[in-house]
């Protein structure tokens, strides 16, 4: 099999004791140059069932954990939420804090009360952010970890 100009010039720069193998996981004949961190192998097909079946678990994990939490909170908590986090993911468990951290909102959505929110950027491109929303429920303060 030829190699391409791109691929001989990978192969040969091979950073930091770092393996350039093959993907040939889509197709044999679209094969694709893949770092890997290690020198006595490569990522199996194995390997990254492994991985994503373990985060889907951590995701359920936690999907159930804030399902259970909303519905302590009252009949309209899981509508209320979905506001609250708009368009943002919950990527943690809710917790319940002593108190906000986080700048105040001047708002509220349904039965989460005096909003704060510590935010920061992520990424390049600054319109991508992550943090904790802090919200009063019930007299008691709640965490929400999300992302944008």
């Amino acid at each position: 099999m030829n190699k391409s100009k791109i691929e001989e010039r990978l192969l040969e720069q091979k950073p930091n004791n770092q393996q350039i193998l093959e993907d040939t996981s889509v197709s044999p004949s679209i094969a694709k140059p893949l770092v890997v961190g290690s020198t006595d192998g490569f990522i199996t097909d194995a390997q990254y069932k492994e991985a994503f079946d373990s985060l889907f678990e951590y995701e359920k994990e936690i999907s159930d954990h804030n399902e259970t939490i909303l519905k302590t909170l009252g009949k309209t908590a899981q509508k209320d939420f979905a506001d609250l986090i708009d368009s943002c993911s919950s990527v943690g468990k809710i917790e319940f804090v002593d108190e906000p951290k986080g700048d105040a909102q001047n708002e509220s959505n349904g039965i989460f009360k005096d909003v704060h929110v510590d935010q920061w950027s992520v990424g390049d491109s600054g319109d991508s952010y992550a943090g904790f929303i802090y919200a009063k429920v019930n007299k008691q303060w709640v965490s929400i970890n999300y992302e944008c």
